[in-house]
């Protein structure tokens, strides 16, 4: 589990996303960090997000966040909920 870091459009699955769809994923990173559009899942972009779960201690630019499955952020989840 490491960190995701980066400028601009920065998530813990995907960064930039056009036109795709983004579902059933975990990110289980400790953070996000970036300077514009940082989200836990998907950073920025024109996509389909839906059934994505985050770690819920995860923080972007070292503030905690939630959301919800079908959202940019994802909904939170401790680590022993996570199945393989």
């Amino acid at each position: 589990m490491g960190n995701v870091s980066g400028s601009t459009n920065v998530g813990g699955i995907a960064g930039y996303v056009y036109a795709s769809t983004i579902e059933n994923n975990a990110a289980i990173n400790r953070e996000v960090n970036g300077s514009f559009t940082v989200n836990r899942i998907v950073g920025y972009g024109d996509a389909t997000v839906q059934n994505n779960f985050a770690l819920v201690d995860m923080t972007n630019n070292g503030a905690a966040y939630s959301g919800s499955d079908n959202d940019q952020n994802g909904a939170s989840k401790v680590i022993a909920n996570f199945k393989t």
